[in-house]
């Protein structure tokens, strides 16, 4: 800022604004955690996204005071509930900025569920080789995922990356947990092996 001083003092003035949050969860409408949804929030040209965690919390920080757009980005075989829509960030961090979902009537929530994978080995990185892993298990709607790998490392994500060190074939393990019909996480693990080549 540039002032001109003549005959007289001049006053400036500055102000400041806290820069503040907006955070909630993403959760069943019985009040699961639901991760990796992705999460959009919007002022105006603005527009930042981001995934839940394994806790189903988002959270956006550094904004300046206004009003902003949250939105999700829906996947398939989900219903929304309740979503917070528009939210005014004014003088504190806005807190409690909840997502609710269900599945969709057509999923078979009586059905065995029946974990499953594909998987797609990426061009070498230097000198890794990244394997997309893409969950398309069936039945009930899985909710909770676990794999492990093979060379000792493992993933809660639902279609994670891996990035091996060196070619070979690799006992890969998925295992998922389920919603049941009343909306209750499964008690137990349900789990696939097989073993992939990586080349």
């Amino acid at each position: 800022m540039s002032v001109t001083i003549t005959d007289s003092n001049a006053t400036v003035d500055f102000q400041n604004a806290e820069l503040l949050c907006i955070s909630g969860y993403k959760r069943t409408s019985t009040g699961i955690a639901l991760s990796e949804w992705i999460i959009t929030l919007t002022n105006g040209s603005y527009t930042v996204s981001t995934k839940t965690g394994l806790d189903g919390k988002y959270e956006f920080c550094g904004l300046a005071p206004g009003q902003y757009t949250l939105t999700e980005l829906l996947k398939p075989n989900w219903q929304q509930v309740s979503a917070p829509g528009l939210v005014t960030a004014e003088c504190e961090d806005v807190t409690n900025q909840d997502f609710t979902n269900k599945p969709s009537p057509n999923v078979c929530c009586s059905c065995s569920p029946y974990p499953k994978y594909t998987y797609n080995a990426l061009p070498k990185v230097n000198g890794v080789i990244p394997v997309q892993f893409t969950d398309t298990s069936t039945g009930p709607m899985a909710v909770r995922w676990k794999w492990t790998f093979g060379d000792g490392a493992q993933s809660n994500e639902q279609n994670p990356l891996h990035n091996y060190a060196k070619s070979g074939s690799y006992k890969v393990q998925l295992g998922i947990q389920w919603l049941d019909c009343s909306g209750k996480l499964s008690t137990t693990w349900k789990t696939t092996t097989t073993t992939i080549r990586v080349t």
